[in-house]
C-alpha cells in the first residue's frame, strides 16, 4: 500500500492564499505533482499531457517534471482542438520561451487522434502514449483504463520502487541523512572547537597582558627598592664611620660646644659626613679669630670662616667648618 500525505498546515496556508482571494477550495488533487515523475519527463522540456477521463478531457502542461498550468474541458467539446491551441498560445505569450517538444495522450483513439492533428501545425513535436516508467506489464494494463490518478499512483510507487527505499518507521535515518547528520555534528564540533580556541586564546591574551603590566609595576618598584637599599647602605657607612666610641669624635665635639667665653659664644655644632660647622656670635672679630686657632688646636682640619654677619649691635654671627682629620676615627 502506498500513502501519501502532506502536513495540514502546509496545506492551510495555500488554503487561506485563496480563501483570501474570494476562492472556495472543495478539494485537493496530489495527482499532476506526481505525474511528471511518473512518466519520465525531463527536466529541460515543455510537454502537453492529454488526458481522457469519463466526461472531461484533463490538459495539463508540464515544465520539466513540474505541472505548469491544468485546465478541464468537456470531452466532447465542439471546439476542443481549438480549445487547446488557445491554451497553448496563452501559455507561449506568457512565458519566455514555449519549448514543446513532446505530446502524450492517455485514453483511448480519439485522444490519440487529437493528439496527432495538434502536432500536425509543428513537425518537431511527438506524439507518444503515456508509458509510466519503472513499471511492469499488469500495472500497465491497470492504467489502461484511462484514470489519472490510477497512473500517477502506479507510476510514483514505481519511482519510488526504482530508488529502492527503506521504510522509516521508527526514524532510522538513511545512508545520505547519516552522511548529512555526521557533516552537520563535524561542522558543530569544528565550530565549538573554533570558539573554544578563540575564547582559550583571548583568555591567555589578557592574562598575558595583565602579567606584563604587573611585571613592569614590578620593575619600578625593584628600581626604587635598590636605590633605597644603596642609600640605607651609604648612609650605614656613614653612620659607622661616626659612631665611633666617646673618647673619639663624640669627646672632640664635646670639647668643641665648651669652647664659649667672655668674647664669643658657641651656639650650635653640626657634625655630618665628616664635616664640622659651628655656629656662634662674638664680640669682635678677635673672638672669631680664637674660636678658629681654638678648633686648630684641638686638631681640626682646614678651619675656615664660611658665613660673618655684623649686626645693629655691632655683634659678629659667624658659622666655621673644618674637617675630622683621620686621627680621630682611630680613637
Amino acid at each position: 500500500m502506498l500513502l501519501g500525505a502532506a502536513r495540514r498546515s502546509l496545506l492551510e496556508k495555500y488554503i487561506s492564499i485563496f480563501a483570501q482571494a474570494g476562492f472556495r477550495v472543495t478539494d485537493i488533487n496530489f495527482t499532476y505533482a506526481v505525474l511528471g515523475q511518473a512518466l519520465g519527463f525531463k527536466a529541460d522540456e515543455d510537454v502537453l499531457y492529454l488526458q481522457e477521463e469519463t466526461e472531461t478531457m484533463q490538459i495539463v502542461l508540464f515544465r520539466g517534471m513540474a505541472p505548469e498550468s491544468v485546465r478541464s474541458l468537456p470531452a466532447h467539446h465542439e471546439q476542443l482542438e481549438t480549445e487547446i491551441r488557445r491554451f497553448l498560445l496563452f501559455q507561449g505569450a506568457q512565458q519566455q520561451k514555449l519549448n514543446l517538444n513532446r505530446i502524450i495522450w492517455s485514453g483511448n483513439s480519439h485522444v490519440e487522434q487529437l493528439a496527432r492533428e495538434l502536432s500536425d501545425s509543428n513537425y518537431e513535436v511527438t506524439v507518444e502514449k503515456a508509458v509510466l516508467n519503472n513499471s511492469l506489464d499488469s500495472c500497465q494494463r491497470i492504467g489502461q483504463g484511462g484514470q489519472s490518478f490510477e497512473i500517477a499512483v502506479m507510476g510514483y510507487g514505481m519511482q519510488i520502487s526504482a530508488n529502492q527505499p527503506r521504510l522509516n518507521l521508527w526514524r532510522q535515518p538513511d545512508s545520505e541523512e547519516m552522511a548529512r547528520q555526521t557533516y552537520r555534528k563535524l561542522v558543530l564540533l569544528a565550530s565549538v572547537l573554533f570558539l573554544c580556541l578563540n575564547v582559550t586564546w583571548l583568555f591567555f591574551e589578557h592574562r598575558l597582558l595583565l602579567l606584563q603590566e604587573e611585571v613592569k609595576t614590578l620593575s619600578g618598584q625593584g628600581s626604587q627598592i635598590e636605590e633605597q637599599n644603596k642609600n640605607q647602605e651609604a648612609l650605614l657607612a656613614v653612620w659607622n664611620k661616626t659612631n665611633r666610641p666617646s673618647d673619639g669624635v663624640g669627646e672632640k665635639l664635646t670639647q668643641v660646644r665648651a669652647l664659649s667665653g667672655s668674647e664669643f659664644k658657641i651656639e650650635q655644632v653640626i657634625f655630618k659626613q665628616g664635616s664640622l660647622s659651628v655656629r656662634g656670635s662674638a664680640m669682635n672679630s678677635q673672638g672669631v679669630q680664637t674660636v678658629l686657632q681654638a678648633l686648630h688646636t684641638m686638631g681640626w682640619e682646614n678651619p675656615a670662616l664660611s658665613s660673618y654677619k655684623l649686626d645693629a649691635d655691632n655683634t659678629i654671627h659667624f658659622i666655621l667648618s673644618a674637617t675630622m682629620p683621620a686621627a680621630f676615627a682611630g680613637g
